[in-house]
């Protein structure tokens, strides 16, 4: 096997990944894991990991993977549409979910120290590529009770019918 045997085999690593936005938190609860249970995440995660040969698909790295989904996101009519569900290391899918591990580290639950590891990992991984780390912030956001998953064609509504309600569930102030 040659050099460009290996390069079919196993694709460059996609650091855009990094940059995917995190679900509204309308959304939060509702994903294709919960909706189509637990043996079909478990089928979809196991062939996200061996796509890539067991790496990392953002940063490259090999060890122990989680399975990220990455979505479409129309913020203007509030429409989530899975596009496809990535292998991600857990300091790239950390680096993705970062409100989410500054919310473990309020509670005492992942270090500072541990965070800014993996805020320091994920820029520098952005920066070997040249990616300039950007936040997009749509002009227009559709309504909370908008927000919908579509999957399969059917459309999946929030859990919750506030932002004070999903608050409440997530114990955090706004």
């Amino acid at each position: 096997m040659n050099v460009n045997d290996l390069t079919i085999r196993f694709p460059k690593p996609r650091p855009e990944l990094l940059l995917h936005p995190n679900i509204p938190k309308s959304l939060h609860g509702v994903n294709p894991r919960t909706i189509k249970g637990r043996a079909w995440w478990d089928i979809e995660r196991r062939k996200a990991y061996a796509k890539m040969g067991g790496v990392c698909w953002a940063c490259g790295s090999s060890g122990r993977l989680e399975a990220h989904e990455v979505y479409n996101i129309d913020y203007t009519i509030g429409k989530v549409k899975l596009v496809e569900i990535c292998a991600l290391c857990h300091d790239c899918h950390s680096f993705i979910h970062n409100g989410r591990s500054q919310a473990l580290v309020a509670k005492g639950q992942m270090t500072k120290d541990e965070l800014n590891r993996i805020t320091d990992k994920g820029f520098s991984i952005l920066g070997m590529y040249d990616i300039d780390y950007y936040v997009d912030t749509p002009d227009v956001v559709a309504p909370w009770g908008d927000w919908h998953l579509e999957l399969d064609g059917k459309c999946y509504y929030s859990k919750f019918k506030s932002i004070e309600e999903w608050a409440a569930h997530y114990e955090v102030e706004l």
